[in-house]
C-alpha cells in the first residue's frame, strides 16, 4: 500500500507571476517543499498546505515537471510522486500554483531511500552482546546495533544513495573483546532485490545466508583483501567462485582458535581480524610466525603437534556448529548436478564423485576414481530439517587379504571386537575380505557462492569382515558405523562459469578423460599392454573443429555447445562441462558412456599457454635434481619436506637416478646403479630406461616424460607415463604396474643448499638403496615402487 507523507516546508520562496492581472491581485506566496520515500512507495504531497494567497484567492495545482527518476501527477490538488523500485538519492521538479488570474512556481525536493533489515546472527561461540555494524565501501558506519546475549540480531539499514558493496562487522565485548568477525555481504540493491523478490524488508539467514556473521566469513574477508591487495581486480563475488574452500576452512579454524582457546591469545591490542589487516605479510606468513613467536614451529619448519590438535579441534567445531549450516530447500536440489572435487596447488583428483538429483526425488551418484572403481548407484534423495538426505545406496568397495588393524577394531562395540580377536587367536587368522556398503548419506551446507559450496557429509556405513583362510563355519561380522567429513562441489546446474571457443584455440589443453593406453614394450606380454582409466592428454584445437591428440598422435574433432564441450577421438566419445577457475586450472564435469550408463565425475583442465625456454634442459647433476610434485608432497616455505621428497637427476654421460630421504632417516639414497637407469631426450619428450636383474627376478621399469612447458621459473609441466614389470625366475605371478599418462610438475632444487644437514650425512660414493635379492619391497616402499 502506497504511504502518504504530508511534506515539511523547508525554505521560502518568492516567484515571479506569469501572465497579467488585475492591478489590484497579488501573487500567491509559495514554500518550496521536501518529502522522503521509502523503498519505492509513493508519497502525496499537499504542496498547498504551506502556500498562501495574500488576497485570499483560492490556489490550485496546475501543473508539475517532469523529475529525472519516478512519476508525477496531480490528484485531488496534491502533488503525488511515485519513485522506481529501488530509486535513491534526490529528484527536484518543479509545480505551477495558480490563484486564477496569475500562476507562479516552486519546487518539490524528493529524497528516495531504500531500506532493508538484516535478521542473523554473529557467531563464532557466539558473540553475545557484539556491537554489529554495516560499512559502506569506503568504510563508514551506516548502520549499527547490539546483538542479543545468543549473537543474534536485527540491523535496519536505510540508505539515500547507493552505499556500494556493505560489510557486516562484529566487536565482542567483556571477554570476547579481542574478537572481531565480518562479512561481505554485497551490493546493497542486491539485498534489495532478494526482499522485493520474497515481498518482505526482512532478510534473515534462509534467504540471505552472507548475513551470518562468522570466522567462515571472516576467512572470506581476510583472503579477499590479500587478494586485492595483490593485484585482484575481481568483483568479491567472482573471487568468492573461484577461492579455494579449503583454504577458507583453515583460516577459519585459526581464527576460532584465537577467538576461543584461552591457550591462544590475540597479541595485545589486536583483534582476531586486525591481527590479519593490520599485518604487513600474507595470511599464512602471519600464522606461521605466530606460531613460531609461540614455539610450536619444528625445526624442519612443521607445526608442533598442540598447536595441529588445537586446529584440528577448532575444524571438527566448526564442521559440526548447526549455526553455521545453510538449509537446502527441494526447488535448489531437483534437476541439480553437483560435482564434488579436491585438489592441491597445481592440479584437481581425477575421476571424483558427482550427484545428479532428479526432479521426482530419484538421483545417480557416479564416479570413475579408477578402471575399477567406475560406478553407478541410484539413490532417492530429500530435504529434512534443511539437510540433504541421500539414502537407498549401496555402493559396495570389496578387498581381499586384509589385516585387520585398529580402524577396523573399532568399528564394531567392545563387545564384538572381543570376539573377533578371541577368533583370530583360536584360529590363527591372518587374511579378511571386507565389504563396506555406503547406505545413506546427510549433506549439510556450510557456506555456498555461486553454486560453488562447502558442505559437511556425514556417511553411514555397514561394514562386513569375513575370514579368509579356509575353516568350516567361518563366520561374518557387521557393524553400521558414520564418518564425517567435509566436501567441496559446485552445482554445475547454477554456475556462471564457461570456458569460449576463443579460449580453446588460444592455447593447447590438458585434459582427464576415461580410455584406454596399450604399451608396446618387449617384456610386456599381449594381455598386460593395455591399461584403462583416466589418462591425462593434451589436445591442440584448430578452428576447424579438429585437434590433435599429443598422446595418440591422432585428430579428433570437437563442439563446444551452450559451454559444453563434445569430443570424438578414436573410438571414444565424452563430454566436458567446465564450471569452476580454480588455482591456475579449471574444474569440469566429464560424461561418457559405460556400457549404457552415463558415467559423470569430475577432472581438471589446464591451458598450457607457455612454451619450454629456448635454452631449457633437463641436464642435471646432484646435488641439482628434478623434484616431482605429483605426490603433493606437504611444502614449507616453498620447499619440500625430506619425507616427502623424491626426485631424479640426468647426468651429461646419459645415465640417470632418483632420489629420495628413507624414512626417519637423515640423509639421502639414491638407485641409478640399482637400475642402470639410462636417458635419452628427443623434441621436448625424455625417455627413462631401468634394468634391474638378480637370481630372483628382473625388473624392467620405463618412463616417457613428456616436457609440455615451463609455466613458471624453473617449475616444467609434464606428461608421465610408466611401464613397469617384475619377471620372478620362480613360479611367483609376474607383478606388472602400468601408469596410464598423468599430468605432472617438477622442478629443480639444489638439495645441498635446500638440506644441509641432509646432504651433508650422504654418502656420494653410495648413493643407491640396498640391493635386495629376493624382495623388492625391502628397497621401495609400496607408495614408492609404483612412482
Amino acid at each position: 500500500m502506497n504511504k502518504s507523507i504530508i511534506a515539511i516546508a523547508v525554505s521560502s520562496t518568492l516567484l515571479a507571476a506569469c501572465g497579467g492581472s488585475d492591478d489590484n491581485n497579488q501573487l500567491p506566496v509559495l514554500v518550496a517543499d521536501s518529502a522522503i520515500t521509502l523503498n519505492g512507495d509513493a508519497v502525496s504531497i499537499d504542496a498547498l498546505a504551506n502556500d498562501t494567497d495574500p488576497d485570499g484567492d483560492a490556489l490550485t495545482i496546475s501543473a508539475v515537471g517532469v523529475p529525472d527518476v519516478g512519476e508525477v501527477a496531480i490528484i485531488n490538488n496534491e502533488v503525488v510522486y511515485t519513485p522506481t523500485a529501488l530509486a535513491m538519492g534526490e529528484v527536484s521538479f518543479s509545480y505551477d500554483v495558480t490563484d486564477g488570474e496569475n500562476t507562479v512556481s516552486s519546487t518539490i525536493t524528493i529524497t528516495n531511500q531504500q531500506s532493508v533489515s538484516i535478521s542473523s546472527i554473529a557467531t563464532d561461540a557466539p558473540l553475545a552482546n557484539a556491537e554489529v555494524s554495516a560499512l559502506d565501501a569506503g568504510g563508514n558506519v551506516i548502520a549499527s546495533v547490539q546483538a542479543g546475549a545468543d549473537g543474534r540480531f536485527t540491523l535496519p539499514i536505510t540508505v539515500s544513495a547507493a552505499p556500494g558493496d556493505l560489510t557486516l562487522n562484529a566487536v565482542g565485548t567483556e571477554e570476547q573483546a579481542h574478537v572481531t568477525l565480518s562479512s561481505r555481504v554485497g551490493d546493497f540493491t542486491t539485498m534489495r532485490n532478494i526482499s522485493i523478490e520474497n515481498n518482505t524488508d526482512e532478510l534473515n539467514s534462509d534467504l540471505f545466508p552472507a548475513g551470518k556473521i562468522t570466522h567462515l566469513s571472516t576467512a572470506m574477508d581476510v583472503l579477499y583483501s590479500e587478494y586485492k591487495e595483490n593485484g585482484g581486480e575481481g568483483s568479491f563475488d567472482t573471487f568468492a567462485s573461484e577461492v579455494d574452500f579449503e583454504k577458507v576452512l583453515g583460516l577459519a579454524s585459526f581464527i576460532k582458535v584465537l577467538a576461543d582457546n584461552s591457550e591462544f591469545s590475540v597479541p595485545e591490542g589486536m583483534s582476531t581480524l586486525s591481527f590479519f589487516t593490520g599485518s604487513l605479510v600474507d595470511a599464512l606468513s602471519t600464522i606461521r610466525k605466530y606460531v613460531d613467536s609461540m614455539g610450536l614451529l619444528n625445526e624442519d619448519g612443521t607445526y608442533d603437534e598442540a598447536y595441529v590438535e588445537a586446529i584440528n579441534v577448532a575444524r571438527a567445531e566448526t564442521l559440526e556448529d548447526e549455526s553455521l549450516q545453510q538449509n537446502y530447500v527441494d526447488t535448489d536440489i531437483a534437476g541439480a548436478v553437483f560435482a564434488t572435487y579436491y585438489h592441491s596447488e597445481q592440479q584437481a583428483g581425477k575421476g571424483m564423485t558427482a550427484y545428479t538429483f532428479n526432479a521426482d526425488g530419484s538421483g545417480e551418484k557416479t564416479s570413475a576414481e579408477n578402471a575399477f572403481n567406475i560406478y553407478s548407484d541410484e539413490f532417492n534423495w530429500s530435504t529434512v530439517d534443511g539437510n540433504l538426505v541421500i539414502d537407498e545406496l549401496d555402493e559396495s568397495l570389496i578387498a581381499y587379504f586384509v589385516f585387520l588393524d585398529e580402524e577396523i577394531y573399532d568399528r564394531f562395540d567392545e563387545e564384538t571386537a572381543s570376539e573377533i580377536l578371541s577368533y583370530v587367536h583360536e584360529y590363527g587368522i591372518e587374511y579378511w575380505k571386507t565389504e563396506r556398503t555406503t547406505v545413506g548419506e546427510r549433506i549439510e551446507l556450510l557456506t555456498q557462492s555461486g553454486g560453488h559450496a562447502l558442505a559437511v557429509l556425514t556417511t553411514t556405513t555397514e561394514l562386513s569382515i569375513t575370514p579368509m583362510d579356509d575353516i568350516q563355519d567361518k563366520p561374518t561380522f557387521t557393524t553400521t558405523y558414520e564418518t564425517t567429513t567435509n566436501v567441496k562441489y559446485t552445482n554445475t546446474t547454477a554456475s556462471t562459469f564457461t570456458v569460449t571457443e576463443e579460449d580453446l584455440l588460444a592455447s593447447p589443453w590438458v585434459f582427464a578423460y576415461q580410455g584406454s593406453y596399450t604399451y608396446d614394450k618387449d617384456y610386456l606380454n599381449e594381455d598386460e599392454r593395455t591399461e584403462v582409466g583416466i589418462l591425462n592428454d593434451q589436445f591442440t584445437f584448430k578452428d576447424d573443429n579438429t585437434f590433435t591428440s599429443l598422446v595418440f598422435g591422432v585428430q579428433g574433432t570437437w563442439q563446444l555447445n551452450d559451454g559444453v564441450i563434445d569430443i570424438e577421438l578414436r573410438d571414444m566419445s565424452f563430454t566436458v562441462t567446465p564450471f569452476k577457475a580454480q588455482n591456475n586450472f579449471v574444474l569440469a564435469l566429464y560424461e561418457f558412456d559405460n556400457d549404457g550408463v552415463a558415467i559423470k565425475y569430475t577432472g581438471d583442465m589446464h591451458a598450457i599457454d607457455y612454451e619450454l625456454a629456448e635454452d631449457f634442459s633437463i641436464e642435471s647433476s646432484l646435488p641439482n635434481v628434478w623434484m616431482s610434485s605429483y605426490n603433493e608432497a606437504r611444502f614449507v616455505d616453498g620447499v619440500p619436506l625430506p619425507d616427502d621428497l623424491f626426485a631424479y637427476y640426468f647426468e651429461s654421460d646419459g645415465t640417470a637416478g632418483r632420489v629420495y630421504s628413507p624414512s626417519e632417516e637423515s640423509y639421502f639414497v639414491g638407485d641409478r646403479e640399482l637400475y642402470n637407469f639410462q636417458w635419452t631426450a628427443d623434441d621436448n619428450e625424455v625417455n627413462i630406461i631401468g634394468l634391474r636383474e638378480n637370481n630372483a627376478f628382473t625388473f624392467n621399469r620405463e618412463y616417457t616424460w613428456k616436457l609440455l612447458g615451463s609455466k613458471q621459473e624453473g617449475v616444467v609441466t609434464i606428461l608421465e607415463m610408466q611401464s613397469n614389470k617384475v619377471d620372478y625366475t620362480d613360479d611367483s605371478d609376474n607383478l606388472v604396474f602400468n601408469i596410464l599418462p598423468r599430468l605432472s610438475f617438477t622442478f629443480t632444487i639444489n638439495l645441498e643448499e635446500q638440506y644441509p644437514e641432509l646432504w651433508e650425512n650422504t654418502d656420494l660414493g653410495n648413493l643407491n638403496a640396498p640391493e635386495s635379492p629376493s624382495d623388492i619391497a625391502l628397497s621401495f616402499s609400496s607408495e614408492l615402487i609404483a612412482r
